[in-house]
């Protein structure tokens, strides 16, 4: 397990930035370095580049603790995932176990996607308003009603995703055994590495906080797509 970077980042003095901004300018960099071939060398400048941005964060904590896999990890429901699914899926003749244990791998899957795409809708929302002085009354109020709901449709489908992956790893109980998940409650943190390696979800405390789960997605977001640019094995590079 990496303990971290080598180098302590250095704190960066400049007026701060709205939260979109910032996401927007990260997924640019994401862009152009996913371009770059990477070495070890490159690997740390990309690091150290991204958290440039991710470091004025209003949630910089938690993607720290996200990258020390000290909260829940995309990792650790996909590994909660895998424990369940292996022992459900692997008596073909039971149809209804199979079929819990393919809905948790789905439901694992989704969850990803759905942080990728609530980022998405905030960047979007906020070019949106950017553009509303442009627009006459009915366009401002259409502009503004479509991506405002985007964004809070996409957020209530990430609570939904995570809240029946959840009940299907309870009910999978019902056709066979397998570990209980490590359940994470909000304020606390797991010892360093935790989530790296092993299952961890969310308690049902934790999924009640849209706020808590609005800035995990942001955190889980940005982590994965720097860990898609920079290698999972390199992760955090030193």
């Amino acid at each position: 397990m990496n303990e971290g970077p080598a180098k302590p980042r250095q704190s960066i003095e400049s007026a701060p930035k709205p939260e979109e901004d910032l996401l927007a300018h990260f997924r640019s960099a994401c862009e152009t370095e996913s371009a770059t071939v990477m070495n070890h060398e490159t690997k740390i400048s990309a690091y150290h580049s991204f958290h440039e941005d991710l470091d004025h964060l209003e949630n910089a904590p938690m993607v720290g603790q996200y990258e020390r896999g000290m909260i829940p990890t995309i990792d650790s429901l996909s590994e909660a995932a895998r424990a369940a699914s292996d022992p459900l899926e692997a008596d073909p003749e039971d149809a209804e176990a199979v079929r819990i244990g393919k809905l948790i791998r789905g439901q694992a899957a989704s969850i990803r996607t759905w942080c990728r795409r609530y980022v998405s809708s905030i960047i979007k929302f906020h070019t949106v308003k950017r553009q509303l002085l442009r627009m006459n009354d009915e366009e401002r109020r259409n502009a503004f009603e479509h991506a405002d709901g985007e964004r809070r449709r996409v957020h209530e489908s990430l609570l939904t995703s995570l809240r029946t992956f959840n009940s299907l790893l309870q009910e999978g109980k019902e056709y066979a055994e397998y570990k209980a998940a490590v359940v994470w409650q909000p304020g606390s943190v797991l010892e360093e590495g935790t989530a790296t390696h092993e299952a961890v979800i969310f308690s049902s405390k934790a999924l009640d906080d849209r706020d808590l789960i609005k800035d995990w997605a942001i955190a889980a977001d940005c982590v994965e797509e720097m860990k898609k640019i920079i290698g999972s094995d390199d992760f955090p590079p030193e």
